[in-house]
């Protein structure tokens, strides 16, 4: 009896070791997996916490040795909504793989959220939007108006810099995206918005980047047009989007068409003179009509496994066409019998760009992530000109010219980086490369014989860049290197190899109630385009002419960046003090050389003996009401800019930019209101006089149609100058009248449409794991 007893407690020991099993899978949101998420498992008939875990750094989980029965599985985190799921686990499922999607919690406020992700990340911040900000979104791109740093253009709607700085780089759960595709998806399928100040290396790019964060899109479609057109100018424009999605799959459509024809044209006043082999003096006034039509239409497909891999591949085709007529009546002072004279220039440009699109990244365990990029593309640019000026009284021909040139060039870039995280850095190596070929066919009267060139430009650009957090302290460190390669060509009897260095090193220091201070240093070297070194020289007036520079050489470039920021509820602060400095700057320059005999002043880019810039900007955004009914956005951007051109000469200059717009919601009504003030900058050989700049918009909703009014350029004087700065040879002042752009008034309608398929806030996953266990 007693080896009985021994008998059955083996057997059944062994049984019960059989009984164990494993779940295991990824707790995520959007296609990122979510670190320190909680995943228990609880007993369904007793209510006993049997076990449980914290996600990975990749959002992976594991609950190992779990007897037989049936468990409710519960996946949490804070900030986002618990996912609840009952299994049964037996002898046919001892192993079973479940994922979990979380969404934020609704009763988050607009308040600013660094996410777990963002930890360890310089220069990034994570936005969450409340129920309240989604309900009045028509689409997903009005949250990203949310934002302080951002506004919507009056006229186009597309996203845009409120502070005067350059528009963002848009993404779209990590693809680079568009306005418009932000337009084919719902509002409610928001998770958050990460906002880069110093984005991911593989984008190449030193603007703002914002990466739209999604949760997985029902089966259907969503789509819509805008269109308006600006009578007084002349000019019209319509874009439309469509979207399709079923599973994992999605399919885009998008179209443009804009159209502008002058009708009282660009007026100018210009004085020109200069001393070559005598002294020429020119008076000119111009009257450029032109007309212009751009034209874009882009398909793409997309096929997405959350926090596994995204596979998209695009095709689209660009058109551009431009054609201008200029009549100018002058008068020469030459010591000539005929000073009156008469001109007319032609113009016409055409250009196709068609580009396919290769994009895949995927998803490793452990914190890798592998992206790739292939883009190939075909430029097809043909450009013709004629120019005529005759003396009235003689009848005699001062100029005839004409230029004829076609650029056939096919380019492949590919790019593909990889990241990887362990002990707290995060790292990343990648390159980029692009190789072209292009076929260069140059002729017309005053450049001499015909032109033809084939050239070929290799470049390649490796990188590392390593962060991670000591500390309070956030650090990014990122080496790149990069070597152009460019074939002979006129003006060049052998290939060339060219280097590029670009250095960085980014601090930040994150305290307490929203402050943190940022300190960015940068060194990097500019190396002169082919465009800037093929030896091409044109006749522009009587002993002036325009060539390029073979001797150009790279120009080195230090930047340092202090930046201070404060965020809370109520206001965004964001102030900065930069330092830039740049020996051999490329500028535009004047040399006196002896042309078919005689001496001439010849204009061309060189080199420059330094410049330096000293910047200091500061930005407030107010939003009184802790809403988005009212937002007051303000700027100004003091810099003064300094450049040594040769031994013994320097020229400074203190300009001063500003502006601010208010945007007020009332039900379904807007109205937006913007400024920039006037102000003078140097820019290369002349000083500029910016205008001032006004605009005032208004749009209203009703049902799925939007009106829009605006008016731009108010109270605007119609005629501003540039003047050459008094140490070169040349001495031009331009006076430039843009009748067409003043009180600019356009009208506007855009439509929008789904499937009309209500989100759910609790949405049930309908995929099905291997063995079958839905969740």
């Amino acid at each position: 009896m007693r080896h009985l007893s021994f008998f059955i407690i083996i057997i059944l020991s062994i049984a019960f070791c059989h009984a164990q099993t494993t779940i295991r899978g990824y707790v995520y949101t959007g296609n990122q997996g979510l670190e320190f998420a909680t995943v228990s498992a609880t007993d369904s008939l007793s209510g006993k916490l049997i076990g449980g875990v914290i996600t990975d750094k990749t959002g992976r989980y594991i609950i190992k040795d779990l007897p037989y029965g049936t468990y409710q599985l519960e996946a949490s985190f804070i900030g986002f909504q618990k996912r609840l799921t009952t299994i049964t686990l037996d002898q046919n499922h001892k192993i079973i793989d479940i994922n979990f999607e979380l969404t934020p919690e609704s009763k988050e406020l607009n308040a600013v959220v660094v996410s777990a992700k963002a930890k360890g990340m310089v220069g990034k911040d994570s936005f969450t939007f409340d129920k309240q900000q989604i309900k009045k979104a028509r689409v997903l791109q009005d949250l990203v108006f949310c934002l302080p740093e951002f506004k919507k253009d009056v006229r186009t709607g597309n996203i845009t810099s409120a502070h005067g700085g350059s528009a963002p780089l848009i993404l779209l759960n990590g693809i680079i995206s568009s306005n418009e595709e932000l337009k084919t998806i719902p509002p409610q399928k928001i998770i958050r918005i990460d906002r880069y100040d110093l984005p991911p290396e593989r984008f190449n790019v030193q603007g703002p980047v914002i990466d739209v964060i999604t949760a997985s899109l029902d089966t259907g479609y969503n789509g819509g047009f805008d269109a308006n057109i600006a009578p007084l100018a002349t000019d019209a424009y319509a874009k439309g989007y469509y979207g399709y999605n079923i599973g994992k799959h999605r399919f885009n459509l998008f179209t443009n068409l804009f159209i502008r024809d002058t009708h009282k044209g660009r007026e100018q006043e210009q004085q020109l003179a200069y001393t070559a082999d005598k002294e020429y003096k020119f008076v000119n006034d111009k009257i450029d009509k032109f007309k212009y039509i751009s034209s874009n239409l882009k398909l793409s497909y997309t096929y997405r496994e959350p926090s596994k891999y995204t596979f998209q591949a695009s095709l689209s085709g660009n058109y551009e066409y431009y054609k201008s007529r200029v009549n100018q009546d002058g008068h020469a002072y030459h010591n000539t019998v005929d000073p009156d004279r008469k001109g007319l220039t032609k113009f016409k440009s055409n250009s196709f760009v068609p580009v396919l699109d290769l994009y895949f990244d995927y998803t490793f365990n452990e914190n890798s992530r592998l992206y790739s990029n292939v883009v190939m593309t075909s430029n097809i640019v043909t450009q013709h000109m004629n120019e005529l000026e005759r003396g009235l009284q003689t009848n005699s021909i001062y100029i005839d010219d004409y230029l004829d040139a076609d650029n056939d060039k096919i380019s492949l870039i590919a790019q593909i980086e990889y990241q990887h995280g362990f002990r707290g850095v995060n790292v990343s190596v990648g390159t980029q490369g692009m190789y072209s070929n292009a076929d260069f066919n140059i002729s017309g009267g005053s450049i001499g014989p015909k032109t033809s060139d084939r050239q070929k430009q290799f470049n390649n650009r490796s990188y590392v860049t390593l962060s991670g957090l000591i500390g309070k302290l956030q650090y990014y460190l990122s080496p790149s290197f990069a070597v152009v390669n460019i074939s002979s060509h006129k003006g060049k009897d052998q290939s060339e190899t060219k280097y590029y260095f670009r250095p960085q090193l980014s601090l930040m220091y994150r305290m307490p109630r929203g402050h943190s201070l940022r300190l960015d240093l940068i060194g990097m070297n500019n190396v002169p385009g082919l465009s800037m070194t093929a030896n091409v020289l044109r006749k522009v007036k009587e002993g002036f002419y325009y060539r390029n520079n073979p001797g150009l050489k790279n120009s080195y470039i230090f930047d340092s960046k202090l930046q201070y920021r404060f965020i809370s509820k109520l206001i965004y602060f964001d102030s900065y003090f930069e330092y830039y400095r740049s020996n051999k700057e490329i500028i535009t320059g004047f040399i006196n050389e002896e042309i078919n005999g005689a001496n001439a002043i010849v204009q061309r880019p060189e080199n420059s003996r330094y410049m330096q810039l000293i910047n200091f900007g500061a930005s407030v955004t107010l939003k009184p009401f802790m809403d988005e009914r009212l937002s007051i956005r303000l700027y100004g951007n003091p810099f003064n800019r300094t450049y040594s051109y040769e031994s013994g000469f320097k020229k400074s200059y203190f300009s001063f930019k500003s502006g601010g717009s208010v945007e007020y919601n009332i039900n379904n009504f807007s109205f937006n209101l913007g400024m920039t003030l006037p102000y003078k900058a140097m820019k290369s050989y002349f000083m500029e006089d910016n205008k001032f700049y006004s605009e005032f918009g208004a749009s209203y909703r009703y049902k799925n149609w939007g009106f829009n009014f605006c008016l731009q350029n108010m109270f605007v004087r119609e005629k501003f100058t540039s003047e050459s700065l008094p140490h070169i040879p040349m001495k031009e002042i331009l006076n430039t009248t843009e009748r067409d752009n003043y009180w600019k008034m356009w009208f506007g309608i855009s439509y929008y449409f789904s499937s009309g398929k209500s989100y759910r806030a609790s949405k049930e996953l309908e995929n099905e794991d291997s063995d079958g266990v839905k969740i």
